[in-house]
């Protein structure tokens, strides 16, 4: 590569990150105003507990509750060596 070739591929190199920064930018910017206007960041960070509140979102099968307990039970013998 002569020095031509290399100042050439620097020059695309530049364009390119300026392009991406660019954008980087914008998206920063467009974030920024959607956080200020926003409540869906605001969603309580508690989460329901009990039988009927899996984390899927839907109440479990008796099989699939069974499944759970079991392996749970499993776990706290794990844990404590019993």
């Amino acid at each position: 590569m002569d020095n031509q070739e290399i100042l050439k591929a620097i020059a695309v190199l530049a364009d390119k990150v300026s392009s991406y920064h660019e954008r980087l930018l914008a998206v920063e910017r467009d974030h920024q105003h959607h956080v200020q206007g926003c409540t869906c960041h605001d969603k309580p960070k508690e989460i329901a507990k009990g039988p009927d509140y899996p984390s899927a979102g839907r109440p479990l099968t008796e099989d699939e509750r069974m499944f759970v307990q079991s392996n749970m039970a499993k776990h706290k013998e794990l844990i404590n060596g019993s």
